[in-house]
């Protein structure tokens, strides 16, 4: 057994992390269409489903094991935008309840944060899963790219 610190256990250690392990063929296709949104989920909820499931599907990220977490994060966005009104109300009108309302708010837009990023739906998740700012491929980076280290012959053409 090596020593920890010692150089060959890092790079042990490096290796092992770098792993990746990969999911047997036919056990975890991905969704070829959004599905129907669960019942228990309202109006807000539902336009949730349609939106953020259709931008998965498009990515190829949904599959049927991740449907449990979808309705998490969709009825987690519904609860949310029926908070947000309450709140709003219960600041103008000086309220003790507000306090109560921001502790909830606050609690779930963090779970809501954790599924999404989960999903790769925030900049920071994309940017760690590799996935380009825009699906046409024009992201920020290129453009610096372009911008900054074109040859100075090619600004002016």
């Amino acid at each position: 057994m090596r020593k920890p610190g010692s150089v060959r256990w890092k790079r042990e250690q490096r290796k092992r992390a770098q792993r990746v392990v990969k999911p047997r063929a036919g056990l975890v296709e991905p969704l070829t269409q959004v599905p129907e949104p669960p019942e228990l989920l309202g109006d807000e909820g539902r336009a949730a489903w349609e939106r953020i499931g259709g931008e998965l599907v498009q990515r190829r990220v949904l599959t049927g094991l991740d449907l449990d977490a979808l309705t998490m994060l969709c009825a987690g966005i519904e609860r949310l935008t029926r908070m947000y009104p309450r709140l709003h109300a219960a600041e103008e009108a000086g309220a003790e309840e507000a306090l109560e309302l921001h502790q909830i708010v606050h609690g779930l837009s963090g779970s809501v944060l954790a599924i999404a990023r989960e999903f790769g739906l925030s900049p920071a998740s994309r940017a760690r899963l590799g996935w380009p700012h825009q699906l046409d491929g024009g992201d920020d980076r290129t453009q610096l790219k372009l911008r900054f280290f074109a040859p100075k012959h090619a600004e002016g053409a």
